[in-house]
């Protein structure tokens, strides 16, 4: 009898739960809403490098975006332009590095991480955080480039 009322006392409690379908339309509302921003801010860019081509703040809004929608080698583009126009930016230099890789151009990627390896070396900044989001392709160069150890325990 015991385990009956703790039953009811479930139930009741499920019963005040709303039912799944509304969480679902909740989430596809949200999404529609999401998608509706992300192509008002699409043309919001365009109008911005419609009337300045080199505006740093829109190009890199626009690789954003396109990374955002999986369009990865559109945002390999953009944000080549990008880093024409800032090449020592190292947060920049991650993000491009990061595009590269999902662009799948890994020769650009190897050279914008070892741009950032040398900028962390000149300023005794560690660089542990670039060899753990680099993947495989950084342990690789650092085995062939005898750096290693250095890249372990620094």
């Amino acid at each position: 009898m015991k385990q009956g009322d703790a039953g009811k006392a479930l139930l009741d409690e499920a019963s005040g739960i709303r039912p799944a379908g509304a969480a679902r339309g909740k989430m596809r509302w949200r999404l529609i809403t999401s998608a509706r921003e992300v192509a008002r801010g699409g043309e919001q860019v365009e109008r911005a490098l419609a009337a300045d081509s080199d505006f740093l703040p829109a190009l890199a809004t626009k690789t954003q975006l396109l990374y955002g929608m999986r369009r990865f080698s559109e945002a390999y583009e953009v944000s080549l332009k990008l880093i024409a126009k800032v090449p020592d930016d190292p947060n920049l230099l991650f993000y491009h590095a990061k595009i590269a890789h999902e662009a799948h151009a890994y020769k650009a990627e190897v050279a914008a991480l070892e741009k950032l390896i040398a900028q962390a070396d000149e300023v005794g900044r560690p660089i542990a955080d670039i060899s753990c989001t680099s993947g495989r392709l950084l342990p690789s160069w650092a085995m062939r480039n005898g750096r290693w150890m250095r890249l372990c325990f620094r």
